[in-house]
């Protein structure tokens, strides 16, 4: 009797141990306005020990841990370990995602940081950290969105970041695009250069590589429904009907289920996405598609009063509130 329960346990470790071996885990982390408390030469002035929002280390210092924490917890349902592969958007350089990879909750992994400065007014970037031990970079390069008619127009660079995951060769796509500053429709035709600067990124990797895996993630400023991402990253909701060209939202489900990554004014919306093309839909002997999530628990979430269930945010207008972050973020499994 006991040889047959060792044989069991055995052989139930052996599987839970394979099972884990077989799931990534991907993530998008708009982590609102990680600045370090240095005055640069940018628009920062808000962040620093004597600007407006009285930025200091101690305050510094406890944002870092706390995105750290929300990391190490994404995906843990599956995997039991932080994601593979995360993109970070609104941090100020380099510097402040070293610190983040730094901290005790996450250097274990030993994170890889990608990151470029970019153009942006506001001073903020986009980042990827990846396992080393899972991806295995081959490539990174910065891709630069600029308007001809408007020659004082700045944003964040879109990073894209090219490797192998065991044998299949990856390109993730992380984005940050224009903001819906100065109200939705006058502002969205930065959107849609944004996602014909991306579609036309895709389509040059297909084309180069067509059995290449491409995943786009990040803060899109966007719903899947607008016509950015569903017409011109042509980005649809239903992986079966898809047509070669097309790519799949794989947030699109949970967005029509109700679900958001930030709220504003009582409203929900699902900015925070994450798109892949057919190649991690049909493959019978690679990684593929599994399911996407918004990481929402409850301590991300404001406990009280009108705002009760919003992401917790930093800060409120000037007002220091001391959470994570205006953003849930966006989790994709993978399986093998």
């Amino acid at each position: 009797m006991n040889k047959h329960i060792v044989l069991i346990f055995i052989l139930f470790t052996h599987f839970f141990s394979y099972s884990q071996n077989r799931i990534i885990t991907i993530a998008s982390y708009n982590v609102e306005n990680i600045f370090d408390t240095i005055n640069q030469p940018n628009n920062d002035d808000e962040f620093t020990p004597d600007g407006k929002n009285k930025w200091t280390q101690k305050r510094y210092n406890k944002k870092i841990n706390d995105i750290a924490y929300v990391i190490s917890e994404i995906g843990k349902e599956l995997s039991n370990k932080a994601p593979d592969i995360i993109g970070l958007c609104e941090v100020e350089n380099r510097t402040v995602v070293k610190d983040i990879i730094a901290t005790e909750t996450l250097k274990k992994y030993n994170y890889q940081i990608l990151h470029f400065d970019s153009p942006d007014k506001r001073g903020v970037d986009v980042a990827m950290i990846y396992n080393p031990l899972i991806f295995k970079l081959i490539n990174c390069i910065p891709i630069t969105l600029t308007i001809p008619e408007k020659k004082d127009f700045y944003t964040r660079d879109m990073l894209l970041a090219t490797g192998n995951i065991e044998s299949q060769t990856f390109h993730f796509i992380i984005c940050h695009w224009p903001s819906r500053r100065g109200g939705e429709k006058k502002s969205k035709t930065l959107r849609i250069a944004a996602a014909q600067l991306c579609k036309k990124t895709v389509d040059s990797l297909i084309t180069i590589n067509p059995n290449a895996n491409i995943v786009i993630m990040g803060d899109f400023n966007d719903n899947p429904d607008n016509e950015s991402i569903y017409k011109f990253l042509n980005a649809k909701k239903d992986s079966i009907k898809l047509k070669p060209n097309e790519l799949y939202n794989t947030s699109f489900g949970i967005y029509e289920q109700g679900v958001g990554s930030l709220a504003y004014q009582d409203t929900w919306s699902l900015f925070d996405q994450i798109i892949i093309n057919q190649n991690l839909i049909n493959n019978d002997s690679g990684y593929k598609y599994l399911k996407t999530k918004i990481f929402n628990q409850s301590f991300l979430q404001q406990k009280e009063g009108r705002f009760k269930g919003y992401p917790w945010r930093t800060y409120i207008g000037r007002n220091y509130s001391g959470g994570y972050s205006d953003h849930f973020p966006a989790y994709m499994f993978l399986a093998k």
